[in-house]
């Protein structure tokens, strides 16, 4: 079930990448060009690389949840005491206060 997910994801990120290429190939060829040719626009170069750095360090982020990733269980506890005293509270209506008027 992993690896097909995983081929699932790949195959997403794929088809978005090839996707935009095709759509801006004229201009990421000008600046693929002045990156190399001129000093100035060399840094241009090193965004790409940078960028799929830091998603690699936060992989583990932006799998799952990351509202759960964020949380702490002091906050889960207060959530689920709030969730449970609303539960209390709540009572059910009966047809006499449904069809009164």
């Amino acid at each position: 079930m992993t690896f097909q997910r995983n081929a699932t994801l790949i195959s997403k990120v794929a088809i978005v990448v090839f996707a935009t290429v095709i759509v801006f190939f004229q201009e990421l060829s000008i600046v693929a060009n002045d990156a190399l040719h001129t000093e100035f626009m060399s840094h241009i170069i090193a965004i790409p690389f940078l960028f799929s750095y830091l998603i690699f360090r936060k992989r583990k982020m932006l799998g799952g949840n990351p509202i759960r990733n964020v949380k702490s269980a002091k906050t889960d506890k207060t959530i689920h005491r709030i969730h449970s005293l609303h539960n209390q509270r709540q009572t059910p209506r009966t047809t006499e206060t449904i069809c009164s008027f």
